[in-house]
């Protein structure tokens, strides 16, 4: 039986190690090298308080996320990327 997914929501400094560096394995393999930053440098977004991610998770493992920058009254997606093993299962829709 499939377990149900769960949203997470972490703001800058709550993302932990682990889920960074699967959240980073998710942008090699849905985008572009040009369409994100070195490793190090997305770390780096994680100091500041206005960056955010939203991560699907199941059974622990990240499907997607959705990072954004949240400045007062202002929202700005920056990544939005879902697993390739689990595109076209409706999981970006429910993000």
């Amino acid at each position: 039986m499939r377990k149900l997914l769960e949203f997470v929501m972490r703001k800058s400094g709550e993302v932990t190690n682990h889920e960074f560096s699967n959240f980073f394995t998710l942008l090699e393999q849905g985008l572009l090298p040009l369409e994100y930053r070195s490793f190090e440098n997305q770390k780096a977004l994680l100091k500041n308080d206005a960056y955010n991610i939203l991560f699907c998770k199941q059974d622990e493992k990240i499907l997607g996320a959705l990072a954004f920058w949240y400045v007062e009254d202002f929202v700005f997606v920056e990544h939005f990327v879902v697993s390739p093993d689990c595109r076209n299962q409706g999981i970006g829709t429910k993000m």
